[in-house]
């Protein structure tokens, strides 16, 4: 036998001498030429670094070959089937992916040595990352490590990976992925790690100056930490685009739009914002307005941008157009060639479409013209295009200069006579020196109106061929008037009718005032007539007291237009006649016919009829027919008896 205290891997065969250094320290091992021995794991020490594998056998069969190595080339060595074999330990906190058979991405690890074979659950919290960098936010609860041989580690499917974080606050929209349409100046928000969401609001985004997120801009984005530390944000991502300016002029809205104004007053609007702006923002050119029937306010909308500005939109949009300017001289008014009419007084411009009312005094006739006495008080004039005023559409059409007269020469003497105006507001300024046109406008007055009075012819007319003429209705044609001092009387205003003269006439003589043609006396006044008379007189009497030597108070005397009732009507007529102030029927009154009981209207359209043109209706009274039942229908009793004995013979010719 031999004893040996020390055995070095050079006892055994060559194919070992890389596998194995092995030291018995605790046991003297006595083997005999090929004797047999089992070796406990605990005897087998490995170099530094190294150990057996976790799934190491609990013994090693170790067998001495012969000394002789002629005749036994193995004698004198040992001998294994099954060898203890040392493995590189797996170090503890590796601070390198190159520890690790695949690739993590770590900055360190805390965790123990491992040996071959051995499986380490390394938490989360084990893991550090570089800065800037963390485990992504699904990553696992832990993750399994295995020692692998050559003092690998493995970590499989799930190794830990640190991620470059998403920066907090960005402010470059670089930091989103590509593809991700992103503009802004800022965001306001947390710093990310891989796979983490942040639901970002809207007023956490800020916009270069002239820009904002649009008015359909979600309530919130939902922006996720991809890959490589970049931002990704779907579909939706925070971008803004450049307003619509403020006070914008035509430029800033979208081309081909019918607009004309110089300047809009109003705030700047965010793409997709609508802004109702009231006409009175509206600003337009010298000269230049709105329609006077323009809307009341127009709806303006921020569209798509383009050239990197804000670009207006409206449907139905402001338009300035050429107003009518104030005092507008003849051509610029569409009047008759020989209207007379040189301008027109108006103070302001007015715009297209506006109507404005002139009075008469307003109207500025050519030399030697004048409006007439007894012309409209007032003209309606509307604004058209091309600047133009039209009084074609009022109600009392346009104006009408006609030519002035020369004052007729006062008569000298005691006896004499003078000319004035008769309204007396006329009098009140200066006379010029022509008269105005008008008919019955201007009277002769006695010079010494303390004891004479007119008599005979009193009023002038200017007419047509600019000369003043007197008023000789039921005179002379070349009467004229003569200063008197016995009394007389002034002719009573007449309406609806004319008076046979219109001069002073004396006590005891009268006026006939005669209805016009379609105009009537109301009834009281006619039952003080002869039947059917439409003239009636008026005596001149002395006035009352002996302070003036002129009766001026004549009654006044009216005729009206209207209908008198149908007659001939066989039933009641609603409502009844009036009787004063009034014809019968005045126009456009509705009379009702009613038959009387048991009879109808042979045409029933006529129950009610019109005041129209001064007749009711036709003027032909309605007819009225008895009114029959059906079962009282002449004949019908005897048709009824005829047709009982056709029966009862039908019936005996069957019997028989």
């Amino acid at each position: 036998s031999v004893l040996f205290s020390f055995l070095t891997y050079e006892l055994f065969i060559k194919e070992w001498r890389a596998k194995l250094h092995l030291t018995l320290t605790k046991y003297f091992i006595r083997l005999s030429k090929m004797s047999e021995t089992k070796l406990p794991p605990i005897q087998v020490v490995c170099a530094d670094g190294q150990t057996l594998a976790t799934d190491a056998q609990d013994s090693y069969e170790i067998t001495c070959h012969g000394a002789d190595t002629t005749a036994q080339p193995n004698s004198g060595l040992l001998s294994c089937t099954d060898c203890p074999v040392c493995h590189a330990k797996c170090p503890a906190n590796p601070e390198s992916a190159d520890a690790f058979v695949e690739s993590p991405v770590f900055r360190s690890i805390v965790m123990k040595e491992l040996i071959k074979g051995e499986t380490f659950h390394l938490q989360p919290d084990g893991v550090t990352c570089a800065e800037g960098q963390s485990l992504a936010e699904g990553a696992p609860d832990q993750y399994t490590i295995t020692c692998h041989e050559d003092g690998k580690l493995s970590c499989g499917d799930h190794c830990p990976i640190c991620h470059p974080k998403c920066p907090a606050n960005t402010e470059n929209a670089d930091a989103f992925v590509a593809g991700n349409t992103t503009v802004f100046k800022s965001i306001v928000m947390k710093e990310l790690i891989k796979g983490e969401t942040f639901h970002l609001q809207p007023d956490a985004v800020t916009c270069e100056d002239l820009y904002s997120l649009e008015v359909a801009a979600p309530d919130q984005y939902s922006i996720t930490c991809s890959d490589d530390g970049k931002l990704s944000c779907g579909e939706q991502c925070p971008t803004c685009y450049p307003m619509c300016p403020e006070d914008p002029n035509t430029e800033k809205f979208e081309e081909g739009s019918d607009i004309v104004f110089l300047r809009l007053t109003m705030v700047a609007l965010k793409k997709g914002e609508t802004h109702d702006l009231p006409k009175e923002m509206v600003s337009c050119d010298d000269d230049m307005a709105l329609a006077a029937d323009a809307s009341a306010s127009y709806t303006i909308t921020c569209g798509e941008p383009s050239g990197g500005v804000g670009i207006l939109e409206c449907d139905s949009c402001p338009i300035c157009f050429g107003q009518c300017l104030a005092n507008p001289t003849a051509e610029k008014l569409e009047l008759a060639e020989d209207s007379g009419v040189e301008s027109i007084s108006i103070s302001e411009n007015q715009s297209l479409r506006a109507s404005i009312t002139v009075n008469k005094e307003h109207i500025v006739c050519k030399d030697n013209y004048a409006m007439p006495d007894d012309a409209k008080s007032t003209f309606e004039f509307r604004c058209k295009e091309e600047g133009m005023f039209s009084c074609a559409e009022g109600e009392n059409g346009c104006p009408q200069c006609k030519g002035t007269c020369e004052w007729p020469a006062e008569t000298e003497g005691n006896l004499g006579y003078d000319f004035r105006y008769v309204d007396e507001a006329k009098r009140a300024v200066d006379r010029e020196e022509h008269a105005i046109p008008g008919v019955n406008h201007v009277e002769a007055f006695c010079t010494n109106e303390t004891h004479f009075v007119i008599l005979g012819p009193r009023f002038l007319s200017c007419i047509s061929n600019s000369t003043m003429e007197f008023d000789t209705t039921g005179y002379d044609n070349d009467a004229t008037p003569t200063c008197q001092s016995d009394p007389v009387c002034e002719s009573p205003a007449a309406t609806g009718g004319t008076l046979d003269r219109t001069g002073n006439i004396p006590v005891g003589e009268s006026y006939v005032f005669t209805c016009g043609e379609g105009y009537m006396f109301d009834l009281d006044t006619q039952d003080t007539l002869s039947k059917g008379a439409t003239s009636l007189e008026i005596p001149c009497v002395e006035p009352a007291g002996n302070e003036t030597l002129v009766n001026s108070h004549l009654p006044a005397q009216i005729c009206y237009s209207g209908c008198r009732k149908t007659v001939g009507f066989d039933g009641e007529i609603t409502p009844a006649e009036k009787r004063s102030g009034s014809a019968p029927y005045s126009e456009g009154d509705t009379i009702t016919f009613t038959c009387r009981e048991g009879y109808k209207h042979a045409d029933p359209t006529k129950g009610e009829q019109t005041c129209e043109n001064g007749n009711i209706g036709t003027g032909a009274a309605p007819v009225c027919i008895k009114d029959t039942k059906p079962t009282e229908e002449p004949g019908a009793a005897t048709n009824c008896l005829v047709s009982t004995i056709l029966l009862t013979v039908t019936v005996l010719a069957l019997l028989l």
